[in-house]
């Protein structure tokens, strides 16, 4: 039985000191403290000897003290879920709860916290995670006393954060509960059991974000304890181990590790013990992938038989057995079989789900756990796309096609209610990441179904597909600030809300560059993350108050899964087209496929391709030669591998679809790495030449106007050509000292902003900032124009940052962070970025790049321009002044930049170009 639960001994007993003996278990998600086949008649025995100790020899009866029948109905519970009956143990906790006891609140809150465990063990993980949170908060004014309990509903809380995916907030109570082991001041021995326990979870937790080495650091650590000290239950660590290796490529290690946690599970129990079953399933699946097909089907059908045996037909780790078995199937063409497998999974998964008919499905809200049937319905959706493919006639195939096509839309709908769910952006951006082919499958079989049928709708239903599997944790975040802001809320609880979610990333972002650098600070880092896990509490609290007392707020539900047809169009202009590009994950042979959507007023066009190795190989050297061009290093040979590469980019990513294009006005939605990409300077021809000669190009930035959205849902109608420039506040910090990491002022910021103000009505603002007064300025209503030094971040160098001001020591009040700018409420129609790399930053698959451009998105501005790469002062100061020179003339963003670009190219010197 895959589930993992943490009792904690003498829930509620007056007075009681004795410890009890523990034992302790773990499965695929994690250890916990466990009574269990041990005699039941010496259970009982036990708990009596306990209570005589406590009451001074007093017999227990249901008539006698009430905190005496507490203690009565606790044994009753315990020996209940000892059998399995978990029914009757939930009867017996309740009945304490719901009884007139006058029991102190740190009891009470060990009654919560086993409660909980005995949802966990029926897979009620919702009902678990409740009562886990009612025990930390009940247990938190108890002082020293309910330490112990606290690390106990630390560490289940992460269990079950586990179980839906959320494995970041997982590693962040891991934590949580070893810094109050540290400083709970226990003796050795209970500090190493416990310790070795929560290692074990942190590794796998750690195993399942894709961190191996880190995972295979704190398995071997929890293997080292248990061993030295001879802890039962290390079969638990050998079989996390055993995974890790396989993950790690190393199969001779991982079948060793596989069979001495089998070995150590039935040497001390037998061959049906509960926890086998996670390692037969897995270990089976690690002999299939090593050819013995064989043996690997038996052991997944032991691993079946000991989860029903266990943990019952209706679980989830039932359920996802059957999953993998199906899988297996599905994986060999036999999608007959492979379906039989997978309905059964969910069935297995959803309580009042019993429909045998493969047609059909449970609803998304009805399941035992969200991330088990997420991930039967991506497999189904294969399965029945397969069994189309099997099917001689038309009649068939649409109905086995439309049937995945149902399926797949389902799997998205539980997926967008898994990251309502999660509270931290690490995590949604983590899971939405991983599921970046239920999308591709979607627009796959939409498609196939428009070929069939020629019905339009299903390929618009593609084309809205493919959009809905980028950026999604952008139109989470921006639909989460638009409902507190426009909701009946107070000013004070909104401002409370996001100053938690800045400080939050404000020490997650310290931590992050700390772990980076060559002798990180423990100390430091342990001190943040206490403040990253009391901001996070505090910022769910706020949420869950805010829904409590707003009701028809509900969810913080994205804007993506209601677009339409209609709201694209609508925010088209007449003669404009949008390009929204998406790209699968790597299919067995590494290649990828791409789709190319062509949307304009009237029509839907797009295009399929594949991309293998010449389209990395063109795009690594684009974003090398242009990213990092440096005139002095320039060569014809490197001149012509440009061109060569941005000509096959042109080729591959945007000539099969200009017969699409209803004028020469482009949005373009990028996808994955396409973001680094500027389209602008695609060529269209390819000649050798024997000199260099960058302003004769053929760029399509001379035939096209380009602009870029990060996600088409939330396009605007853009404003049209003739509108008058708003006032613009110009921000150029008089730095005085040589900037720290720069090797140089910016010497033409100055000089640009007083050509800018003489064709645009505004203000300049030269004194150095501080926080508050640039925050100020930010919220204004005009054009913000920023000529200052900015440093993209990255995931080892943090989040990046405007430097505010060159003299001051502290990091915080010299720099305004991404962060810091996603909080606010900005009214400004544009913001310009007129600093170097502010379009770069973290980029996370599925996501795109987490850039400084993005913030100012995210804060509310209606447009923003960003750089991509470095930019010489001096002509980047001649660029935005053409800019604004043609803005002057009344036209649109888009047509002003593009001449802007093209008045460059025509008038300055090559080597600049």
């Amino acid at each position: 039985m895959a589930v993992s639960r943490e009792p904690v001994p003498g829930m509620i007993i007056r007075n009681f000191s004795v410890p009890l003996k523990l034992s302790y278990s773990a499965g695929q998600f994690g250890e916990y403290n466990y009574i269990r086949n041990c005699n039941l008649l010496e259970v009982r025995k036990f708990f009596f000897i306990c209570l005589i100790i406590a009451f001074g020899c007093t017999v227990i009866s249901r008539g006698q003290d009430p905190e005496e029948q507490a203690g009565h109905f606790y044994i009753e519970a315990q020996v209940a879920r000892e059998k399995g009956d978990f029914d009757q143990a939930e009867y017996f906790l309740k009945s304490i709860l719901e009884g007139e006891y006058e029991l102190p609140e740190y009891r009470l809150a060990r009654v919560h916290n086993v409660l909980g465990v005995v949802y966990y063990e029926k897979g009620s993980y919702l009902q678990a995670i409740r009562h886990y949170r009612i025990a930390e908060n009940l247990s938190a004014g108890a002082g020293t006393r309910a330490t112990g309990t606290r690390i106990n509903i630390y560490n289940n809380l992460a269990l079950c954060y586990n179980e839906y995916g959320d494995y970041n907030n997982a590693i962040e109570y891991y934590n949580k509960a070893i810094r109050l082991l540290d400083s709970a001041g226990v003796g050795n021995k209970v500090y190493l059991t416990q310790l070795s326990r929560l290692q074990l979870n942190k590794g796998i937790a750690c195993r399942k974000l894709g961190q191996f080495e880190d995972a295979l650091h704190f398995l071997k650590e929890s293997e080292r304890i248990k061993e030295t000290y001879d802890h039962p239950y290390r079969g638990s660590v050998y079989f996390n181990i055993a995974i890790v290796c396989q993950m790690l490529d190393r199969p001779d290690l991982s079948r060793q590790y596989f069979e001495k946690s089998i070995h150590q599970w039935t040497s001390e129990y037998d061959s049906t013990y509960f926890e086998l079953g996670n390692v037969y399933r897995d270990f089976g699946r690690f002999l299939i992938e090593q050819e013995d097909i064989d043996q690997g089907t038996r052991y997944f059908q032991k691993a079946l038989r000991n989860y029903l045996v266990n943990c019952g037909p209706k679980h989830p780790v039932t359920s996802d057995c059957y999953e993998q078995i199906g899988r297996f199937y599905m994986e060999r063409s036999d999608f007959g079989q492979a379906l039989e497998y997978i309905q059964q999974s969910l069935i297995s998964v959803c309580p009042g789900f019993n429909n045998t008919d493969y047609l059909t499905n449970p609803s998304a809200d009805s399941s035992l756990n969200e991330l088990t049937l997420l991930r039967n319905l991506a497999t189904k959706t294969k399965v029945l796309e397969g069994f189309a493919g099997e099917k001689v006639t038309r009649e068939e195939r649409l109905k086995f096609l439309k049937a995945a096509l149902e399926t797949s839309r389902l799997s998205t709908q539980v997926l967008a209610g898994l990251q309502q769910s999660y509270h931290s952006k690490e995590s949604r951006i983590y899971l939405t990441s991983g599921q970046k082919d239920l999308f591709a499958e979607g627009v796959q079989l939409n498609l196939k179904l428009f070929r069939l049928t020629g019905e339009k709708s299903y390929k618009e239903q593609a084309y809205l597909t493919a959009s809905m599997g980028k950026a999604s944790e952008l139109l989470f975040e921006m639909n989460q600030k638009e409902r507190l802001f426009l909701e009946s809320l107070s000013d004070t609880m909104v401002r409370s809300t996001l100053s938690l979610k800045q400080q939050m990333d404000k020490y997650l972002n310290l931590i992050q560059v700390e772990r980076n650098l060559t002798r990180p600070d423990s100390l430091k880092i342990s001190r943040w993350q206490e403040e990253v896990f009391i901001s996070r509490r505090s910022y769910q609290q706020h949420l869950e108050k805010i829904l409590e007392e707003h009701p028809e707020i509900g969810h913080f539900k994205t804007t993506g899964t209601g677009r339409s047809m209609k709201q694209i169009r609508k925010n088209l202009g007449r003669k404009e087209t949008l390009l929204e590009y998406f790209i699968s994950g790597p299919g067995r042979n590494g290649s990828r496929n791409l789709f190319i959507f062509a949307v304009s007023r009237k029509n839907c066009d797009f295009f399929l391709d594949t991309l293998g190795n010449s389209f990395v190989q063109n795009l690594d050297i684009v974003i090398r030669d242009l990213h990092q061009y440096i005139p002095s290093r320039e060569s014809v040979p490197r001149y012509d591998s440009l061109k060569r590469a941005l000509y096959n980019l042109y080729e591959q990513l945007f000539s099969p679809v200009e017969p699409y294009f209803t004028g020469h006005d482009l949005i373009i939605v990028p996808d994955e790495e396409l973001a680094y990409l500027p389209f602008d300077a695609l060529i269209d021809s390819y000649e050798p030449e024997p000199v260099m000669n960058y302003p004769g190009l053929p760029y399509l930035v001379n035939r096209y106007r380009i602009t870029y959205a990060y996600n088409s849902g939330i396009l605007n109608k853009g404003r049209p050509a003739g509108y008058r420039i708003p006032e613009v506040t110009a921000l150029v910090p008089d730095y005085s000292q040589p900037m720290r990491g720069s090797a140089s002022y910016l010497a033409g910021a100055s000089e640009e902003v007083n050509h800018i103000l003489k064709v645009a009505d505004g203000k300049r603002v030269s004194a150095l900032p501080d926080k508050m007064d640039m925050i100020r300025w930010l919220e204004g209503e005009g054009i913000l124009h920023l000529a200052m030094h900015a440093m993209a971040g990255d995931e080892f160098e943090g989040s990046s940052y405007l430097i505010l001001d060159s003299t001051s020591d502290s990091v915080f009040d010299n720099r305004i962070y991404d962060y810091e700018i996603n909080a606010l409420n900005l009214s400004s129609p544009m913001v310009v970025l007129s600093a170097c790399e502010t379009g770069k930053g973290w980029f996370r698959s599925g996501e795109g790049i987490l850039s400084m451009s993005r913030s100012f998105v995210l804060a509310g501005a209606e447009s923003v321009v960003h750089t991509l790469w470095p930019v010489e002062d001096v002509s980047g100061s001649e660029l935005m002044y053409n800019y604004y020179c043609e803005l002057r003339k009344g036209r649109s963003k888009s047509m002003a930049i593009s001449q802007a670009k093209k008045n460059y190219l025509a008038g300055t010197p090559p080597s600049f170009t």
